[in-house]
């Protein structure tokens, strides 16, 4: 699961009728490759697999990521549930002598 598929499904939550009314005018055409046409007898995996080999590599190797941030971040749920409470309970204990230093200050007022 990609960053892609993080912002789909955000926007589905969001505006689930856009996102529908957009693949509907996107998604077909999104999906072909004018040059690079199809011949009439390749083989494909409609109604069985095909017997080669599958490839996990294609024409977008170039575009690909070697590392992830929300792969990492999916995987070590732990380390980053903690990271986050120790940062929100870190921001809780300076924010909190600032507010008895204010209240402090309010009752040496005369």
């Amino acid at each position: 699961m990609g960053y892609s598929t993080v912002e789909a499904i955000l926007a589905n939550r969001l505006a689930p009728s856009l996102a529908d009314w957009y693949l509907a005018r996107t998604g077909f055409s999104g999906q072909q490759v004018s040059d690079m046409p199809v011949s009439a007898g390749r083989p494909d995996n409609l109604f069985e697999p095909v017997p080669e080999l599958a490839a996990t590599h294609g024409m977008f190797d170039d575009q690909a990521k070697v590392r992830s941030l929300q792969l990492w971040s999916a995987t070590h749920r732990a380390a980053v549930v903690g990271a986050v409470a120790g940062t929100v309970a870190a921001g809780a204990a300076v924010a909190r002598p600032a507010r008895s230093e204010v209240r402090a200050s309010d009752a040496q007022r005369p």
